[in-house]
């Protein structure tokens, strides 16, 4: 195997490594604002954040084309294709 290759088996699998922890993230926030009540107005914009933060880092990670700059909000597209790929990992 070549160095070249093995990077690239590497890169891969820290790429996907990261894909998994920015779902979790997802998934952890939106599990926390669908099933905990009582939140304060700042720990659901906090966890409004988290989730948005996390599609946008999955939507670089899978290469999404035309991305609006970071900190911005996803189009409706970007967010269902998002949405769609974290749907196929369960």
């Amino acid at each position: 195997m070549t160095n070249t290759y093995q990077q690239m088996l590497d890169n891969r699998t820290a790429k996907h490594e990261i894909l998994v922890d920015h779902i979790t993230n997802y998934k952890n926030a939106t599990y926390t604002l669908s099933h905990t009540r009582g939140l304060t107005v700042g720990d659901w914009k906090r966890l409004e954040k988290i989730r948005e933060a996390s599609l946008y880092k999955i939507a670089v990670l899978l290469e999404l084309p035309d991305l609006p700059p970071p900190g911005e909000h996803l189009s409706k597209e970007h967010w269902r294709q998002c949405i769609d790929f974290i749907l196929q990992q369960d």
